[in-house]
């Protein structure tokens, strides 16, 4: 069993944009290993996608457009939610916006990201990808964001 017809470019699209932002908000300020990590599992009637990256996460990213930002949480709900963008004056900001309009359309999807001690969700599944996230302890930065996608 797979994904039906018209969701296959959906998850591309939402795998693409989240791992596209790994390399384009981290270009010269890698921690130590650079570029991230894509993982993908089919199990129990669910398409598990991982991306992560060791990165400058999205807190030191965002700053740079916005230092009225308090913290690492904060900053994360403004990639999801805000038309804003580390790579500013670029008119950049809404990929993530796009993610979350995608993850949000359908009951099958959900998604969860981590960026330092920031961690949200969004869609009827978040919180099945928080829980997942949750069991792991935060990295000081970098950021790794966990799709489910319904296959039934």
């Amino acid at each position: 069993m797979g994904l039906k017809e018209d969701e296959l470019p959906l998850a591309i699209s939402v795998t693409g944009e989240v791992g596209n932002n790994s390399f384009d908000h981290n270009l010269g300020n890698w921690r130590d290993v650079p570029g991230c990590w894509f993982e993908t599992q089919a199990t129990g009637g669910w398409l598990w996608i991982c991306v992560a990256d060791r990165g400058q996460g999205v807190f030191r990213s965002l700053t740079r457009a916005d230092p009225t930002i308090p913290n690492e949480p904060a900053a994360l709900v403004a990639a999801f939610e805000r038309t804003l963008s580390g790579r500013a004056p670029e008119n950049r900001g809404n990929g993530l916006k796009f993610v979350r309009n995608i993850v949000v359309a359908s009951a099958g999807r959900g998604l969860a990201c981590r960026s330092g001690a920031g961690l949200v969700e969004y869609g009827r599944l978040g919180s099945v990808c928080r829980k997942e996230l949750a069991r792991f302890p935060a990295e000081p930065a970098g950021t790794v964001t966990l799709i489910l996608w319904s296959l039934k």
